[in-house]
Order: C-alpha cells, then sequence, then structure tokens
C-alpha cells in the first residue's frame, strides 16, 4: 500500500530541522490536512467581503422563493431561474434550499454566503487529500492537493455565491469517491458504504447537473484499483452490481424529476451555436481544446467569461484541430503508459478530467458555454492527480533534483495563492464583474453587453447604447439586447430594422421575438405582428408575453372593421377608441395591475 511508503522512523532529535518540519507538515496526516486547509483557505479569504454579483442578484438577492424558509420545501418542484429566458434550463432544488437556510441565518448577508462558499471550498481540499493519500505517499498527495487548492481556476466557483453549486458536488463527489475506495482497499463494499456513497450521489444531483457523471468517475478509480491487483471477491462483486444499481436507479430517478418540473432534459445552448449543425458543434468544441489545457496547466490569464471573437467559433477544419487531434493522442498515449505501467495516480488523471467534462463538453449536445471556469472545477481534480503521481516520481530521483522540485512546487503555491486572492475581488459585485469583462477581453461582446444593460437599469441611455452597440458589432448574438432596449426606449422605428435582420438567424430567441412583434404593433403592422406571434406559439415558444401579444394583435387587426367580441377589449367591457393613430405597447406591469399595456388612439388601457 502506498500510504505505508513513508519515510522510515528515524528519532526526531537526530534529524535537520528541515526534515522535522517536513515530516510534521508532510508525513502526519493531520499536519498534512491543516497545511493543505490554510493554502486553500488563503487562496479563498479575500472573497468573504464580496456581495452579490452576476447570477448572484436573480437566484439569491432578486430571489423571494428562498425568503420564505417555510416554503423551501416547494423549490424540489420548481426550475433553478425565474427568468423566463432560462426557466427550463435548468434544476438544482437543493442548493435554493441551502441559500433559503443561509438567508434566514443572515438575514441576507453576503458574508454568510461567502462564508459558506470558502468553507466548502477547504473542505473539498482535504477530501481530495484524503483521497489522493489512498494512491500516493502522503508528501506527494500534500503537493497534489496543495496544487489544486490554489488553483485559479476555482476562483469563480468561490467568489460566485452561486458556485456553491459547483462546491457542493466537488465536496460530495469527492466524499463519494473516497469512501468507495477506502471501502475497496479495506476488503470489500458494505452496506454501510454502499448507502453513503447513494446518499451523496443524490446530494449532488439535486445540488448540480453535473453531478451526473459521478458513475464514469466511480468506473475510472474502479479500473486503477484492478490495476493496482485490489480484486473483488464474490460477495464484493454482488455489492458492486448493487451499487451501480442504485446509481442508475438514482440517475433515472433525476432525470424524470426533472422532466417533469422543466418539460425537458438540456438546457439552451450558447449563442454561439445557434443554427450549427453537430457535425460544425463538435468542430467547433475540439477546436477550444488547446484553450482548455492553457487554462489548466498555466492559468495565468484568465476571463469571466469565454466567447466570441476572442474565442472564436470554428466550424471548418483548419490548423487548430490539428493541434486539438495532436492533444487527444497525447492523451490517448498518456492512458496507455499508465496502464502498461499499472500506475493508478496517472491513470486517474488522465481519465478524469473526460468524463467530468463530459457534460459540458458541448461534444454530446449544445450547452451553455463554451469555456467556463466554474465548469472546470470537477475537472480540475485531473490536476491534483497527476501532480500528485509527478510528485512522488521525483521523489525517487537524487536530493538534487527532490530540492528542485520541492522549490518549484513551493512557487507556484505562492502565485497560486497571490492570483487566486487577488482575483476573487474581481466578483465583489456586477459591476466588478461585468468591468473585469471588459478590461480583460475587451472584444469579448458579453462585457459590453452585460454592462450596456446595467447602464440601461440605471436610466443612463446613452452609455447603454454605446456598449449594447459594441456587444452587437463584436457578435451579432447580442443584437436583440440592442434591438429590445430600443424598442423600450420608445425607438421602434431603429428597432424593428434590427430585429428583421436579425429574426431568421436567430428566430428561437423568443425576447427578439416579442421585440420585433411589438414594434410591428406599434407600427401598425397587425397582420404581420399576429403572424409573427402565433407562429412562435406554435413553435412552443413560452415567454409570457407572447399570449397577450397574441390577443393584442387579433383585437388589433379586427379593430379595423368591428368593435365585435373579436376585439379583447370589448369583450371585457373596457373603454375602447379606435380612431387614433398612436399604437404603443409595453410588457412591463402597469399602475392598475395589468400584465400588458396598450395605447391605441392616444387613450391608455392595461389588458388584466
Amino acid at each position: 500500500d502506498l500510504v505505508a511508503m513513508e519515510t522510515l522512523h528515524v528519532p526526531q532529535d537526530n534529524l535537520p530541522l528541515g526534515e522535522r518540519l517536513a515530516r510534521r507538515w508532510l508525513d502526519d496526516w493531520r499536519g498534512a490536512a491543516v497545511l493543505v486547509a490554510l493554502l486553500a483557505l488563503a487562496s479563498s479569504i479575500t472573497s468573504i467581503t464580496n456581495g452579490f454579483a452576476y447570477d448572484d442578484v436573480a437566484i439569491v438577492l432578486d430571489n423571494p422563493r428562498i425568503k420564505e424558509w417555510k416554503n423551501l420545501w416547494r423549490l424540489f418542484g420548481e426550475p433553478y431561474w425565474l427568468i423566463e429566458a432560462f426557466a427550463r434550463d435548468l434544476y438544482r432544488p437543493l442548493v435554493l434550499v441551502s441559500f433559503g437556510v443561509q438567508w434566514a441565518i443572515g438575514g441576507g448577508n453576503p458574508m454568510v454566503f461567502h462564508a459558506v462558499s470558502i468553507g466548502l471550498y477547504v473542505v473539498g481540499a482535504v477530501l481530495l487529500l484524503a483521497l489522493l493519500r489512498r494512491f500516493a505517499t502522503t508528501r506527494a498527495a500534500v503537493a497534489g492537493a496543495a496544487l489544486w487548492a490554489v488553483h485559479p481556476v476555482h476562483v469563480e466557483s468561490v467568489g460566485n455565491v452561486v458556485g456553491q453549486a459547483e462546491l457542493m458536488v466537488g465536496a460530495t463527489t469527492l466524499g463519494a469517491l473516497l469512501v468507495y475506495v477506502r471501502a475497496r482497499q479495506h476488503g470489500t463494499l458494505t452496506p454501510k458504504a454502499i448507502a453513503l456513497v447513494g446518499t451523496l450521489y443524490a446530494v449532488g444531483l439535486l445540488s448540480k447537473e453535473h453531478a451526473i457523471v459521478f458513475p464514469g468517475l466511480l468506473l475510472v478509480a474502479e479500473v486503477a484499483l484492478r490495476r493496482r491487483g485490489v480484486a473483488l471477491d464474490g460477495i464484493g462483486a454482488t455489492r458492486a452490481w448493487l451499487l451501480a444499481r442504485v446509481l442508475l436507479w438514482e440517475a433515472i430517478a433525476f432525470l424524470l424529476l426533472r422532466f417533469i418540473v422543466l418539460g425537458n432534459l438540456q438546457g439552451s445552448p450558447h449563442f454561439s451555436f445557434w443554427g450549427l449543425s453537430h457535425l460544425q458543434r463538435i468542430l467547433a468544441a475540439t477546436s477550444l481544446w488547446p484553450d482548455l489545457l492553457r487554462v489548466m496547466v498555466w492559468p495565468a490569464r484568465l476571463y469571466a467569461d469565454y466567447a466570441p471573437p476572442q474565442f472564436p467559433v470554428r466550424t471548418s477544419l483548419g490548423p487548430v484541430h490539428a493541434v486539438a487531434l495532436l492533444l487527444l493522442a497525447g492523451w490517448g498515449w498518456g492512458v496507455w503508459w499508465a496502464w502498461s505501467r499499472r500506475h493508478a495516480a496517472v491513470l486517474i488523471g488522465v481519465l478524469t478530467f473526460p468524463v467530468a467534462h463530459l457534460t459540458t463538453s458541448n461534444l454530446l449536445f449544445p450547452t451553455g458555454v463554451l469555456i467556463a471556469e466554474r465548469t472546470l472545477f470537477l475537472p480540475s481534480l485531473s490536476v491534483g492527480f497527476l501532480a500528485t503521481a509527478l510528485v512522488q516520481r521525483l521523489a525517487v530521483e537524487g536530493s538534487v533534483v527532490r530540492r528542485l522540485a520541492g522549490l518549484l512546487v513551493g512557487i507556484l503555491l505562492m502565485a497560486g495563492v497571490v492570483r487566486s486572492a487577488q482575483r476573487q475581488t474581481s466578483w465583489a459585485d456586477s459591476l466588478s464583474v461585468f468591468t473585469t469583462m471588459v478590461v480583460d477581453s475587451p472584444e469579448n461582446g458579453r462585457g459590453h453587453a452585460v454592462i450596456g444593460q446595467l447602464f440601461f437599469g440605471f436610466g443612463e441611455w446613452d452609455r447603454a447604447e454605446f456598449h449594447l452597440a459594441t456587444a452587437y458589432a463584436l457578435h451579432d448574438g447580442y443584437g436583440y439586447l440592442l434591438a429590445d432596449a430600443l424598442q423600450r426606449r420608445g425607438q421602434c422605428h431603429r428597432a424593428l430594422p434590427l430585429a428583421d435582420s436579425l429574426v431568421t438567424k436567430f428566430r428561437w430567441v423568443q425576447p427578439l421575438q416579442v421585440t420585433r412583434t411589438i414594434c410591428l404593433l406599434e407600427a401598425r403592422r397587425f397582420s404581420e405582428a399576429r403572424l409573427q406571434v402565433r407562429g412562435a406559439l406554435a413553435r412552443g415558444f413560452t415567454h409570457p408575453a407572447f399570449r397577450q401579444l397574441a390577443l393584442v394583435g387579433d383585437s388589433l387587426l379586427a379593430s379595423y372593421d368591428s368593435i365585435d367580441a373579436r376585439n379583447i377589449w370589448v369583450r371585457l367591457g373596457k373603454p375602447y377608441d379606435r380612431t387614433g393613430d398612436d399604437v404603443k405597447v409595453s410588457i412591463a406591469p402597469v399602475p392598475s395591475g395589468g400584465g400588458l399595456g396598450l395605447i391605441f388612439g392616444g387613450r391608455s388601457e392595461a389588458l388584466r
């Protein structure tokens, strides 16, 4: 057992000071755990003063559902998002319940939320250390877990409150793997171990969809154990199959529950993948592999958002795909080498990343991101295993090599702590996040888009239009935001041509359809508006404004030849004037409590 491969016991008084410290902090389990925990804490503690930023605002700060702690149980039957455009994408009830508990404890103080995130991160780092010790010496495991704990790619998961979903999946996955590996190495799977692994898997699934890959990671661990000669007896094999069935039924139950709540099994694709064929999407996804490798190995430059044109979507074969092919060949060689050498840590390291990244890779189905640092939290476990294997290999070399390796690890640890701690503050609030996007990547349209939306909310129209127009110039996928802002500003004469130019290419973007319908109504093109909104409803669009706009379109179209029951205002007994020229539509709540406002012929009406 590699855990027992520690330095021979020598009286402490006869050892140099450096070796005594090494044995205290690198060989002793308790000291090693404290050291890794302190490094994780040092990398994340600066986030404690962060507020609510980006998605935190909608999911936590402005979410009324989590503020009624007596009704938190209802969240198991509701989507993660309340925003209509995303309501069918995600199902994470346990995270929402956790947010509700944290809100009740701290009264909405963001410091409570960030303290929980930091705690989860520290727990994850210590769990990884415990798992690595099952495959390597404690010193090598400390190096691997420490390098993982200070990795800057984890900042988004820790500094942003909604990143707790990643942290919860990471902690439950590591905990379940540790229970399984420990039980296998100590003999056989016990009913208690099976129950604990199944429970942790269920918690992970209800925290974030990525947890569904856990059985694949469990299979990777089992393959590594088999290659090291840890076989299963008859009873062990029976219980292993029992665990496999438990996990399978849990996954099926989760997918069924998710389908019942959301009505689908996958979310919305990233706007860069709109309209792409399966082959084009795969080419685009594989072209990002060199960037993924850079982010994992040398995270000197990180971004709050990875999107075109800085990270272009390449849908035809080019030089970057040759590089991707070389990376695939290198990965295959790594698997063969680890398999032939029976090197468990390397085998787990090279297999974990593709398995853990599978759900967000865009290879099986389109997802909402190209590259996202938060989605790399679980796949980054590969870094810990590979670093552990490398350090253990260098430990058997000469003293000079060992010292140089120790020096390099120390430098990387200090650099990681400084970089991570500094970057945590980029998530202090929404404006900090979006400003960081623009500063880090001026050619990334998303930064300009969200800053434009912020300025629009602040009522600073000129600045809002500048950033929204810049975002549109960088990528036409952001054009619907500019069109929406123009429409809300009463400038349909500018919004409608823009919407017309985008509606065919982005025909499934519901807010764009709403904007165009409203502007068609205001342009008195009632027949086109009615055709547009009826077509949207026929395609299954769910935006609540569509049904209201359909009623408005029917009524306005009928108003030219009739004031009978075909007109919704007549049916509701409301005053109606068809003699004026002005048509203005608003989908915002109106003072009388209606859900949609209309001005026709100079009179203001409200449709409840």
